[in-house]
């Protein structure tokens, strides 16, 4: 057999294991598709829940800040001032931004200014961390309660410590007393209070101090006198003594007790209680209860014997506490945060301050976007449209944007082969659509695009849905 010069392969190779290995590079493929998408899936879920999360967050923070404005009355430069310090707090404390604008709105309640809410938070955040208080309860109870004393809130109080003396604003101390008061007795700032409530107003028109009624008030909780029942008690012996009956006077008289100096200046409540408790010592338990009955009455008698009945150690321990209470709440809240709990609150504190932070992001990328869209309804494009199908054109033109057109015969000057010309003026926001539809009716149409600056004459705009 002759050579025809082609050469000749045997191509009978044995592909099984390489088929094998697409197959397998194949599904690989396929389950990491299947993974990506999966993880992207997830990814996206994970992203629009925090989003919905910060828009909660965000938008509760906003609508909070817009009622202390409202209340207070507060400048748009004040308020942003307000929102930055809630902010502040809200990172570093745990506290959250939200609750600080819930604390400024009975700040703002209570007639407080901008600069007084700024220098106060601190303060009343310490005592509500130290107490276990919410903060919104608790700002209420110190505003309240220095109103009623007659503190300003842009006031300070003078302090002696470690010799020297030091001015200190009044809400950061009125919170330190409370702190010490409620750490160093059978009572609670809640209890305390509803106890305020009662007698503040009282002891604030006779110039008693809040380190004399917190003592007073701390005395009677150890006695299982508290909250309300300590709050009328106090405000029933404080009345009966300032305008005492003949019954009241007699056994003031046998008690040598005044509320008044000789010169007629008013006693401090420490030198009253002072004085009471001298006048009952080496009383028989039947004379005080006769004496506590007739100075504080029935209701009353049980809290004036807790003043007088302690003992001079636990009366001096209380007094010399609630006097040197000089940074006693921070200290308290510092060691009340001081464990895991705590650093999980001020994470989730923390936490809130990132969402509000997102939610400003995403306010401003949507208020952008809606000023954007805006604006591009409101700006106009031309059209010039050379194509052999102006009608069908014309009435893409016309179904999609509500605005008529000019059909104008025209030669292309290469062909020299009649053409329309369609002419019409639409919405930038409109323009890229009606090209496609356009493009659509006659695919070989030619269209030319121009930013329109002015138009004079009659132009139909659709109104908004």
């Amino acid at each position: 057999m002759g050579y025809d010069g082609t050469l000749k392969f045997d191509t009978s190779i044995d592909s099984s294991g390489f088929q094998s290995g697409l197959s397998k590079l194949s599904g690989m493929a396929s389950g990491a598709i299947k993974a990506t998408t999966t993880i992207l899936a997830g990814a996206a879920t994970a992203v629009a829940g925090i989003g919905t999360a910060a828009i909660k967050v965000g938008s509760d923070f906003e609508a909070g800040m817009s009622k202390v404005q409202s209340i207070s009355g507060a400048s748009a430069t004040e308020i942003q001032q307000l929102a930055d310090k809630a902010k502040e707090m809200g990172a570093k404390t745990k506290f959250s931004a939200t609750e600080s604008a819930e604390a400024f709105q009975y700040m703002a309640m209570a007639g407080w200014k901008t600069g007084d809410m700024l220098n106060s938070i601190e303060g009343i955040m310490n005592l509500a961390a130290a107490s276990g208080e919410g903060l919104a309860s608790t700002s209420d109870i110190v505003t309240d309660a220095m109103t009623a004393f007659g503190l300003a809130a842009d006031g300070t109080t003078t302090i002696i410590k470690n010799g020297y003396s030091k001015e200190v604003s009044n809400a950061t101390h009125f919170a330190d007393v409370l702190a010490k008061a409620a750490s160093n007795s059978n009572t609670n700032v809640g209890m305390m209070g509803e106890t305020f409530k009662y007698v503040a107003p009282v002891a604030g028109a006779l110039g008693f101090s809040v380190e004399d009624c917190a003592t007073a008030i701390g005395l009677m909780a150890n006695s299982g006198i508290k909250a309300s029942q300590a709050g009328t008690s106090l405000r029933s012996i404080f009345t009966r003594m300032a305008k005492p009956t003949k019954e009241v006077q007699a056994a003031m008289d046998q008690l040598g007790i005044s509320l008044t100096n000789s010169d007629g200046s008013m006693k401090s409540l420490k030198e009253i209680m002072n004085d009471l408790r001298s006048g009952f010592a080496g009383l028989t338990e039947a004379q005080k209860a006769q004496l506590a009955a007739s100075l504080g009455g029935q209701e009353a008698m049980s809290g004036l014997l807790a003043i007088v009945n302690a003992s001079d150690e636990d009366y001096q321990k209380l007094t010399d506490s609630i006097y040197d209470a000089d940074g006693a709440a921070k200290e308290m809240a510092d060691t009340m945060n001081d464990n895991l709990q705590g650093a999980i609150t001020l994470c989730k504190s923390a936490l809130e301050s990132v969402g509000i932070a997102l939610y400003s992001i995403i306010f401003q990328y949507t208020s952008t976007q809606v000023v954007h869209i805006l604006y591009r309804k409101y700006q106009h494009e031309t059209l010039f449209i050379v194509t052999n199908k102006a009608t069908e054109v014309y009435e893409v033109i016309s179904k999609m944007s509500n605005h008529g057109a000019t059909i104008m015969e025209g030669e292309g000057s290469y062909e020299h082969q009649e053409r329309k010309i369609v002419y019409s003026v639409v919405s930038s926001a409109q323009s890229k659509s009606i090209i496609r539809e356009v493009k659509k009716a006659d695919p070989h149409a030619f269209v030319n695009a121009i930013k329109t600056e002015q138009i004079a004459g009659r132009f139909y705009q659709k109104p908004n849905e």
